[in-house]
């Protein structure tokens, strides 16, 4: 546990803060403060994305802050003035560039609503099973013929990940308005049991029994937010006295995977 508790802080330090690549074609905003000048009312200006850029985007749950100076990489495309009772509704947004503006401005003008998409990569420490494992056949074929084989265990993968967002705050997907679509590799260890047969895989054992073994290997995902699904290969590892006798020591197996995020 302790391994595995530096790991999570060091992943998770690695990803405070992680930069985003932002497409060309997004559109940002910028809040116009024009208080105490002749011309009138503050507004709001938007910006068509011309180059893609890399930056931090501060989530503010219903939209991205881009705290850096980006004017090198986008197009000024439409601008709205703002209603005097929506003034402080943009108090202290002056100097950042924002995603996704649906309110309504002066003259019942409303910005065209589209979903904001950029993408990252990471490090990242993933919680998984194992709940399917396919072995192939070891020496005599009729005692240890291939298996599929059904159990529970727990894994961690400290792995990287490639991940491509869209941010949409007028809709929710599994109750998140922004939907990751991921693409995770990395390796896996982690703790399960096995059963040990007198009669098969363990031959010269005194009596059955369940062992504890010790698991490590690969594995591939494919996720959809917080959630999972991909192929791992593995070694296991029988621990104690037994581990001389079972046939699959240390022999590959290959298997399907659920998988679970601890750290976003």
């Amino acid at each position: 546990m302790k391994i595995i508790t530096l790991i999570a802080l060091a992943l998770l330090v690695s990803s405070c803060n992680a930069k985003k690549t932002v497409f060309a074609g997004q559109k940002v905003y910028k809040y116009v403060n024009k208080q105490g000048q002749e011309d009138g009312k503050d507004q709001v200006i938007e910006y068509t994305v011309t180059k893609k850029f890399t930056t931090v985007l501060n989530d503010r749950t219903t939209r991205f802050e881009i705290p850096e100076n980006i004017k090198e990489n986008i197009s000024q495309t439409d601008i709205a003035d703002v209603e005097y009772e929506n003034v402080a509704l943009y108090k202290g947004m002056e100097n950042v560039y924002y995603t996704s503006e649906g309110r309504k401005f002066a003259n019942n003008k409303y910005f065209e609503q589209k979903p904001f998409h950029f993408y990252y990569s990471k490090f990242s420490l993933t919680a998984l099973t194992v709940p399917l494992k396919f072995r192939k056949g070891i020496g005599d074929e009729l005692l240890n013929p291939p298996n599929v084989e059904t159990g529970f265990n727990v894994n961690f993968a400290p792995a990287y990940r490639l991940n491509y967002s869209s941010f949409n705050p007028s809709k929710k997907f599994l109750g998140s308005n922004t939907t990751n679509y991921s693409v995770t590799f990395g390796g896996i260890f982690g703790i399960g049991g096995v059963d040990l047969k007198t009669k098969s895989n363990a031959p010269g054992l005194i009596s059955d029994r369940k062992s504890a073994a010790f698991t490590y290997g690969g594995a591939v995902i494919l996720g959809l937010n917080s959630i999972g699904l991909g192929y791992a290969f593995g070694f296991d590892n029988v621990l104690g006295t037994g581990r001389k006798y079972w046939v699959y020591q240390n022999k590959i197996w290959h298997g399907i995977i659920v998988s679970v995020d601890l750290i976003k």
